[in-house]
């Protein structure tokens, strides 16, 4: 089960992974396509790991489940927005 530190620790390792990952990708393309496809494959992996880590959370603090659940709503956002360039 996941507590509050781990949640926390979680929804600040998906942020950082995808502002690292995707940045240093990009850096690093010269195709539109094969950078869109990526990013993509980058956000899906924050995605899944985050509503995992959901799902095990069994901390007392609303307010760090909500942070979760606002990041991930986040992330598939992102994707469906990110879907529509390619």
């Amino acid at each position: 089960m996941t507590n509050d530190i781990e949640m926390l620790n979680c929804v600040l390792q998906n942020a950082e992974m995808g502002c690292q990952g995707i940045t240093s990708v990009r850096k690093s393309l010269k195709d539109s396509k094969v950078d869109g496809v990526l990013c993509e494959h980058l956000i899906k992996y924050g995605v899944n790991k985050m509503s995992r880590k959901i799902r095990e959370y069994n901390g007392n603090d609303p307010h760090v489940s909500l942070l979760a659940k606002r990041m991930l709503e986040t992330e598939e956002e992102n994707i469906k927005e990110m879907s529509a360039f390619l």
